[in-house]
């Protein structure tokens, strides 16, 4: 069914698959594929690889807010591809993504000019020193 979205409708800009456990990894890369306009994505609680994470990335490069809420197999490479590839990300939600280190805060830092939002609850491995430079260079846009 998501494959057949895709390819019906390229020009989608928003999608809200959370809590979908069924969605599998080819159907987000078609996803990914097909439509290069999306802005807006939330796969909470899905089982989201990074390989599916950098190709979403790398195929919208529009995207402005994405919420992988509880996708914990997520890694560092996975946001740090979002933060290279999508300049453009206002709102990233990666509570309960319990891989993700201060390589990752540093990154949307670093890279993401316009991220007026960006939340690690439950990041264990993220340490205050990265949000500290996280939320520095947030305040210091406005």
């Amino acid at each position: 069914a998501v494959v057949a979205l895709a390819k019906g409708c390229p020009g989608l800009k928003s999608v809200d698959f959370g809590g979908c456990a069924d969605v599998t990894d080819a159907a987000l890369v078609a996803l990914a594929k097909h439509c290069p306009e999306l802005k807006s994505v939330d796969l909470e609680n899905c089982e989201l690889t990074d390989a599916t994470v950098m190709t979403l990335a790398e195929q919208c490069p529009k995207l402005e807010t994405v919420g992988f809420t509880g996708c914990r197999m997520l890694t560092d490479d996975a946001v740090e591809s979002l933060a290279e590839q999508c300049p453009m990300l206002r709102f990233v939600d990666l509570n309960g993504c319990a891989e993700l280190t201060d390589a990752a805060v540093v990154a949307l830092a670093e890279q993401c000019p316009e991220l007026n939002d960006a939340r690690f609850c439950g990041c264990t491995k993220v340490t205050p020193a990265a949000l500290r430079i996280l939320y520095e260079r947030l305040f210091r846009r406005r």
